[in-house]
């Protein structure tokens, strides 16, 4: 994460998440979503080095990583997609828990 900005590299997040065995088919899920999901891609903006070092890579705040790993089709996205749901649910109905 790049601590200035709070911005996430999406390509990891997604090579993680969505189970992938490389980066390479990462970046090709990556190409595949934003595709997709075009406003996404407005709101990643271009390549950029994290914490000012290394190899540009695109980042994304953290709504924006949580957007995008909602469009993964793997097993743990499916179980972020029903945790978020469960919280939601709670938040709804007025779970006090939650404001602490």
């Amino acid at each position: 994460m790049d601590t200035a900005t709070t911005r996430i590299p999406i390509i990891e997040v997604i090579n993680v998440v969505g189970g992938y065995d490389n980066i390479d088919s990462a970046l090709k899920a990556w190409v595949r979503i934003s595709k997709k999901e075009a406003e996404l891609m407005e709101q990643v903006g271009p390549p950029r080095k994290l914490n000012g070092v290394g190899r540009s890579v695109y980042c994304a705040t953290p709504d924006v990583v949580s957007q995008i790993i909602w469009s993964l089709p793997s097993k743990v996205a499916k179980a972020y997609r029903r945790k978020c749901a469960t919280i939601i649910t709670r938040f709804q109905m007025g779970d006090q828990t939650l404001h602490s």
